[in-house]
């Protein structure tokens, strides 16, 4: 059953397109603006069609004597929630309709919020009421998030934390992105969990690729602090 869906998901010459565009991140707006709606239309549907045949899948297989079968339906069920989250990330991230700095950090603190919600991790948000109408691209917001994101996977996996703290701030036409944690922090030389290093060499090459850079301070016992600072050169109203 899910070997056909997979199938007809990944092989579709039209979707190949879509993305193939998404690549350049330089097509024009209302292109952009084409390609949401598509990507939204395909992969949404594409994925909810797995999501429910697995779980359907795994329903069947509750009781079976197979429990690696189980486990691997379990991980089915996970993989197509994840993929659809993302596939809602690029969809806002190519979307026209959002390429102002105040509908980044809108997106930005809401699925934050979601996603420790759901892990119980406490967050508090430092987060100016207004920003300055400045138009942010969507490979810029894209990258941001994506570094962002990956901040806030490390702190909810290594830092044992209570509280996260986000705190956005914009002057001298740079965007300053925080996420500090109460945790247990660690010395930055020391012997890191498997996946950290590359986790924070993502993160700088990310920043890097948009002109903006990547600092993290911590200490053991003292939590961690990881900057994100983006200069932003785009268009005001």
């Amino acid at each position: 059953l899910l070997g056909p869906i997979f199938g007809r998901a990944l092989q579709r010459p039209r979707m190949k397109r879509r993305l193939a565009d998404l690549a350049m991140f330089n097509t024009p707006a209302s292109k952009h603006a084409r390609i949401a709606r598509d990507l939204h239309a395909d992969l949404g549907a594409g994925m909810t069609e797995i999501a429910m045949s697995s779980d359907l899948a795994r329903r069947e297989l509750e009781h079976s004597q197979f429990p690696e079968t189980r486990r691997l339906i379990d991980r089915i069920c996970q993989s197509a929630v994840e993929l659809t989250r993302s596939v809602d990330e690029i969809v806002w991230a190519v979307n026209p309709a959002n390429d102002r700095l105040q509908h980044f950090v809108n997106y930005l603190t809401q699925t934050t919020e979601q996603f420790l919600n759901a892990t119980g991790l406490r967050v508090r948000f430092d987060v100016p009421v207004t920003l300055p109408d400045v138009e942010l691209s969507g490979k810029t917001r894209h990258l941001i998030f994506l570094a962002v994101r990956e901040a806030l996977n490390n702190a909810v996996k290594h830092a044992q934390a209570s509280l996260l703290r986000l705190e956005v701030g914009f002057s001298e036409k740079t965007l300053r992105i925080i996420i500090e944690d109460d945790g247990r922090g660690f010395a930055i030389n020391q012997h890191l969990p498997p996946g950290t290093h590359q986790g924070m060499e993502g993160m700088q090459r990310r920043l890097e690729e948009i002109g903006g850079n990547f600092t993290i301070t911590s200490r053991p016992g003292g939590g961690t602090r990881a900057e994100f600072a983006v200069p932003l050169g785009g268009s005001t109203k």
